[in-house]
């Protein structure tokens, strides 16, 4: 798939859209982190990110054809929860969380951008949260100091983090609670040990 990402990116770059060449962003976005390697961070980074969003979409929408070969309305509706599945996990005591509306890294964005996304996040969850006290989780653990200001403004109470170790409740800033991964735990790992 980082072939087809990067035969993609070679054909669309120069159209309308300038951006460095493939080698460049793979040397500079092509890491390791912590449950993915280079070939996945690589393509989420272009495809989350660092490109264009118009261009994102494009490429996206190619290599869904190419990979998926199912519509993204059928995908969406096997894998996304309905309205009437989340309030059943509401009755029976799930709590329910606020995570963007377009699931854009929030920090890179303009100001106005990034009040827009939030507040149609709460419109959308508004039946399921309380628009007073509610909880933030940002996507990809993105924020910046904006992202704060605002969110503390519209009533978020709380704000998950990806920074991994066990929340020290009165110490910790509130919006920037750490946390530790679904996949810390068993069956999948053991991690979540060391920081017991």
């Amino acid at each position: 798939m980082v072939e087809d990402v990067k035969k993609k990116m070679d054909f669309y770059r120069g159209q309308e859209f300038d951006y460095p060449s493939s080698e460049e962003l793979w040397n500079k976005y092509a890491t390791i982190e912590r449950f993915d390697g280079k070939d996945v961070i690589f393509i989420k980074r272009m495809l989350q990110t660092v490109l264009h969003e118009k261009l994102r979409n494009q490429i996206l929408s190619d290599l869904f054809g190419k990979y998926v070969g199912i519509s993204e309305e059928q995908l969406a509706y096997e894998l996304y929860m309905t309205d009437e599945q989340i309030r059943m996990m509401k009755r029976h005591g799930m709590f329910i969380g606020v995570h963007g509306y377009d699931h854009y890294w929030l920090g890179n964005l303009s100001l106005e951008k990034m009040h827009r996304d939030i507040d149609l996040a709460l419109e959308v969850m508004d039946e399921f949260i309380d628009k007073h006290h509610w909880v933030m989780n940002y996507p990809y653990g993105n924020y910046n100091q904006n992202v704060l200001d605002y969110i503390e403004k519209q009533g978020a109470c709380l704000g998950f983090t990806t920074d991994v170790r066990i929340a020290n409740i009165g110490d910790d800033f509130a919006l920037e609670l750490p946390r530790l991964d679904c996949n810390d735990f068993p069956p999948k790992s053991e991690h979540y040990m060391k920081w017991r």
